[in-house]
């Protein structure tokens, strides 16, 4: 078979989920046609796939060696180098093809991405607006209003608008009383399982679900557009928490519900949105939380709303499970106000956890989220939280073990036994 034959398998095994078969393809193209910088590009990108960072660094290195002007040789480096955690380098790839091509979107994306987990939050936070423009990507929304500057609302009204997932609009809700202070009214539309919570963000704004009618305003923003609008940096995140609140009816109905539990109380939320392009590198299997399953003096809960066919794993470990009963994320954040501790995969649970205050552990992949930073074990985003991270692609025993190591009933006293 010859090296387009190749290609073209490679890519339908790719499409359909099986990576390592694409691999394995993809290696027979590069020894049938070393020379061919298509084949190694190929490669590059299979192998990141697989989690081989090393091996997708050699491959995007070859790639760019037999094709230097052609940008998208460059722009695989470059996100085989990112995920890689070598930071400067992948920042001179992503520049370099943007020379070659300024037009290059995803080389902007991804060269913002590089800036963002640096730090350098301000070109980084620039550059992230190119995601609207990414072929098959997020689409902006239309609306006959102009997007807003930044500036004085001067009595005008502005519709924040959410635009991704659960866990990016509980941690974008910390603007909306900076925006309140802009001398205007705010309308914020978002999910309806959030309308409640949101509401608690400011007395000031309005908020209404998507897909309902939206009242009359005169400027618009995405909610992961006010980082940029508003210069926000490493240094000045507003994270004054709790910034969200739940009723304390509800917070009281559950703590009747839990009095029994004298133990520990832990929520545990393993999986996000199997909607997210990137959800393969942060969700586990419940089979991952095997060592929490011998901790003794600890009850689990299960914040786990998305993929909880999960549970039907061969782990022993015992959760209480009463998501049934969970509506919204006014009713999550009830029960979280309840628990000792929160840990979860970087998922809208872990958000919600930080935005209340709450003792949280997020389990962090090897190539996280630009906003966590690349080294740090705590984030500017929330005080409560502490970020357990990979060590290398696709493995989360050594994360797990380490929090079951942390995780013992002696270094976290039940909150319900401490008068606070």
């Amino acid at each position: 078979m010859d090296a387009n034959a190749l290609l073209n398998q490679a890519a339908s095994l790719r499409a359909s989920g099986h990576h390592a078969e694409a691999v394995e393809v993809l290696r027979r193209a590069v020894a049938a046609a070393p020379a061919r910088a298509e084949v190694h590009h190929a490669l590059c990108n299979a192998l990141r796939d697989v989690g081989d960072l090393d091996g997708a660094v050699t491959s995007g290195n070859r790639a760019a060696e037999l094709a230097p002007l052609v940008p998208f040789a460059w722009g695989a480096l470059g996100v085989a180098l990112l995920e890689h955690g070598d930071l400067d380098e992948a920042e001179k790839c992503f520049r370099k093809a943007l020379t070659l091509d300024p037009n290059y979107v995803l080389a902007h994306f991804n060269l913002g991405e590089t800036l963002l987990l640096k730090g350098d939050w301000r070109e980084g936070w620039a550059r992230f607006e190119a995601r609207w423009m990414i072929p098959g990507g997020p689409r902006p929304r239309t609306f006959a209003k102009l997007l807003w500057d930044g500036k004085d609302l001067n009595g005008g009204t502005i519709l924040l608008h959410a635009e991704a997932g659960f866990g990016d609009t509980i941690m974008g809700a910390r603007f909306i009383p900076m925006i309140a202070r802009r001398g205007g009214r705010v309308i914020v539309e978002v999910q309806p399982e959030l309308v409640r919570l949101i509401s608690t963000a400011s007395s000031e704004a309005v908020v209404v679900a998507k897909g309902t009618a939206l009242p009359e305003f005169d400027v618009h923003a995405p909610l992961l557009s006010l980082p940029w609008l508003l210069g926000t940096t490493v240094d000045n995140v507003p994270a004054h928490v709790p910034y969200l609140h739940s009723d304390a009816a509800q917070v009281s109905a559950w703590g009747e519900r839990m009095a029994s539990d004298k133990n520990l109380r832990v929520g545990l939320a393993w999986a996000g949105s199997p909607t997210n392009p990137n959800d393969w590198r942060r969700s586990i299997s419940m089979n991952d939380l095997q060592p929490l399953a011998a901790l003794q003096g600890i009850t689990f809960y299960s914040l786990q709303k998305w993929r909880a066919e999960s549970a039907s794993t061969t782990t022993n470990l015992k959760l209480v499970d009463w998501t049934s009963d969970l509506r919204d994320f006014a009713d999550t954040a009830a029960l979280v106000q309840n628990l000792d501790l929160v840990i979860a995969v970087d998922s809208s649970p872990a958000h919600l956890a930080g935005a209340l205050a709450r003792n949280v552990w997020m389990l962090t992949p090897h190539a996280p989220d630009p906003r966590w930073l690349l080294t740090r074990q705590d984030t500017v985003w929330y005080p409560t939280m502490r970020l357990f991270r990979q060590s290398k692609p696709r493995q989360w025993s050594d994360v797990i073990q380490r929090v079951a190591d942390e995780l013992t009933p002696a270094g976290m006293r039940p909150r319900h036994d401490r008068n606070d």
